[in-house]
């Protein structure tokens, strides 16, 4: 499965070794469990898909991660649900 990344004017290609590399940082820098980090990082490939831009840096991708889980863990219907 392949992606794109615009820089500017021109598009490079993103492979799945370079996914995989980024979705292992994302997961060392990922603030929750590791249960939570898969549930964000599988619903943030799914808004790839059309939903969002791709990212342009590092820094979208753990926006987007952090603005996942936060909406993850404020929903009583979800099971990362923090009750408080």
């Amino acid at each position: 499965m392949a992606y794109t990344i615009k820089k500017g004017i021109t598009t490079d290609f993103i492979d799945s070794n370079l996914w995989a590399g980024i979705r292992y940082l994302a997961h060392k820098k990922f603030k929750g469990s590791g249960a939570l980090f898969e549930a964000c990082w599988h619903q943030y490939r799914t808004f790839l898909r059309g939903a969002i831009d791709d990212p342009k840096d590092f820094g979208d991708v753990m926006n987007w991660l952090d603005h996942i889980a936060a909406e993850k863990v404020n929903n009583p219907k979800s099971k990362f649900y923090i009750y408080g």
